[in-house]
Formats: C-alpha cells, sequence, structure tokens
C-alpha cells in the first residue's frame, strides 16, 4: 500500500484530530479520502447531536409525565380517610388535583428540556471545533448577569414550584393573601390570578407569598352567631338551632354539600343586651358560604314561629354586625354564588 501524505497532513495534529479521518487514514492510507471523510463526519455528528438530543428530551418528558401521573392517582390519604379524618374528594378537589399536576408536569418537562438542549449545545460547539471552554465561561458570565437582574422572577418560579408540589393552593380555591381574597382563577410559577367578591382581579408574584390562607382545602366550616334577646331560655334557643339543623340535614339536596351533622357549641357570648349561641356545620369545599345563608334564612322563620326573639338578624360568621337576612327559604338553591367570600 503506498501511503499518500502522512497522518499529521491528513487529520491533523495529535489531540485535534477526528477519529473518523484517523481510522479512514489508517484503513486507506490516502490522505484526501481521510480529510473527506473528516469533512462528511462533521454535518454527521452534529445531525446526530441533535436527533440525540430530541430523544433524550422526549424520553425524559414521558418519565415525567408517567412519574407524576402514578403520584397524581395515587391516594396518599387513604389511610386518613379510612380512620374518617379527611373526607373523600369531591369531584371539585379531583379537578383541581388533575390541573395542578397538570401544571408541574408541564414546568417540570419544560425545565428539563431547556437542560438537555443546553447541554445539547455545548456538544454541538465543541463537534464544531471551537474551545467549551471559553464558550462555557462567557455563557457563565452573561447567566450570572441575568441573574443578577431577575433575582425576582427566579423567586417566583421558585414559590410557584412549591405551591404546586406541597398543594398549598390551586385553581378554583378560595384563598386570602395579604390584602387579597377571592377565588384562584388561575396560576403558573410566576403569578397567581385571583378575583374578589367584588370582581377585581389581583396579579400576585409566587415569590410575594409568604403566608396564604386557604378556606377550600379538603373541607370547610359555616359558622354562625346568633344573636337572641339575654330573656331567651338558651335551652328553648339551642334546641331550636338544632331542629334547624337537623332538618337541612335531612334534605338530599342540602345534604349532599354537608359533611356532618350540624353542631350547637352553646352560648359564645353573653351581655346585658345579648346572648350569642354558636352554630357549626363542616361542608364541602366551597360551600360553607351557600349552607350559612340558607341557615341563616331558616332560623329567622323558625325563631318567629317559635316567638324566640333575635336581636335585630342574625349574625354573620365571625363578625359583629348585623346582616340583611331574607326570611323566605328556598331549600332547591344555594343562597349564594359558589366560592363567594363571605363577609368580602
Amino acid at each position: 500500500m503506498i501511503l499518500l501524505g502522512s497522518l499529521t497532513d491528513a487529520c491533523g495534529a495529535s489531540g485535534q484530530r477526528g477519529w473518523v479521518c484517523e481510522a479512514m487514514y489508517q484503513i486507506t492510507g490516502n490522505e484526501d479520502l481521510s480529510k473527506i471523510a473528516d469533512a462528511i463526519s462533521i454535518p454527521i455528528r452534529l445531525v446526530l447531536v441533535v436527533v440525540i438530543a430530541v430523544i433524550v428530551a422526549w424520553i425524559t418528558r414521558r418519565i415525567i409525565a408517567r412519574s407524576l401521573r402514578r403520584v397524581r392517582d395515587s391516594d396518599r390519604g387513604s389511610a386518613f380517610r379510612q380512620q374518617g379524618d379527611i373526607p373523600v374528594p369531591t369531584n371539585l378537589e379531583n379537578e383541581r388535583r388533575i390541573g395542578r399536576f397538570a401544571t408541574l408536569t408541564v414546568s417540570l418537562q419544560n425545565v428539563a428540556t431547556i437542560a438537555i438542549w443546553i447541554l445539547a449545545s455545548f456538544v454541538f460547539i465543541d463537534q464544531l471545533g471551537y474551545n467549551v471552554g471559553s464558550v462555557f465561561v462567557a455563557v457563565s458570565a452573561i447567566s450570572i448577569i441575568i441573574g443578577i437582574g431577575a433575582q425576582q422572577v427566579i423567586k417566583d418560579f421558585f414559590g410557584g414550584l412549591f405551591i404546586l408540589m406541597e398543594d398549598q393552593f390551586g385553581v378554583g380555591d378560595v384563598i386570602e393573601v395579604g390584602e387579597a381574597s377571592g377565588k384562584v382563577e388561575s396560576m403558573s410559577l410566576r403569578v397567581t390570578r385571583i378575583r374578589d367578591v367584588e370582581g377585581v382581579v389581583w396579579w400576585i408574584p409566587n415569590g410575594s407569598i409568604t403566608e396564604v390562607g386557604n378556606r377550600s382545602k379538603e373541607w370547610s366550616r359555616a359558622l354562625l352567631d346568633v344573636e337572641f334577646l339575654p330573656v331567651v331560655d338558651p335551652g328553648a334557643a339551642i334546641s331550636l338551632l338544632e331542629d334547624v339543623g337537623a332538618k337541612i340535614m335531612s334534605e338530599k339536596n342540602w345534604a349532599e354539600r354537608l359533611l356532618d351533622q350540624p353542631e350547637v357549641w352553646g352560648v359564645q357570648e353573653l351581655s346585658e343586651v345579648s346572648m350569642k349561641i354558636r352554630l357549626v356545620v363542616k361542608t364541602v369545599p366551597l360551600e360553607q358560604w351557600a349552607v350559612a345563608r340558607e341557615l341563616r334564612a331558616r332560623i329567622v322563620v323558625a325563631c318567629r314561629g317559635a316567638v324566640l326573639p333575635l336581636v335585630g338578624q342574625p349574625l354573620s360568621p365571625g363578625s359583629g354586625s348585623a346582616v340583611t337576612t331574607n326570611p323566605s327559604v328556598h331549600s332547591d338553591r344555594p343562597s349564594a354564588p359558589e366560592g363567594e367570600a363571605d363577609g368580602r
């Protein structure tokens, strides 16, 4: 075999030559064929890098989706549900759980895809013959500059990620965040949008949420302080409230919204002008306000029939001011829009 040229002439100095060029030279000993093979191998390697990145990203996205779907479908609270500590999830809770995991799945898939393509880009640059180390240093410097300017965005991103992972709240929940209180209409890893009872839309960056109150987590409670005149017999008043609770529990369309029999806790406050008796009922999420309004209307009618004088009207839960209650009772429909924050 006649060797035309040398390995160095054909493929470059040791440490810089490609393995395809070197292999071709070892097989043929031809400098021109080795150079042609090396030139052809470059686009092939670049295409392989892209193809491998696409395949790895596709597999990673499927693994993330399958893993989170398995976690979503697993009933982690089954032991507690058997003990009766946590009620069986309603359709609304199931829908919110599905939505939460859908958001988390897409977010994690996007993060994984970005990471894979960043690594693929460095391999791509290396295959082009550039020094990856210098490129990495330049990219790192740019990343640091961007990171310093986007600290709040990064904080919002991780805040939203933990909100989703810990299930602090989700779309459809009624929450309180600082001065804002209302129903969550949408959320992403960066921002949460809620609408209050007056229709005002609040945009809250997730990184600024340090504490949040969720009024619709697993179960809710309707709380009513009914204010009677102090001359009323406490036993008679408590018996009347118990009868009202038992009656609403016996009606199917209302019983579906209750998780337990309404309870009268007794005299909450006593003064020279009034006697407050507390009635509470455990409800499915977001139904506490409708149940409370229906109970108020029924209590007004029952007190008039039993001639048990009230001070003004039944009080709104947790407040000290009277509210206007329609004395007519319509047990076939809720008395308030779903998700309306009481007293707001």
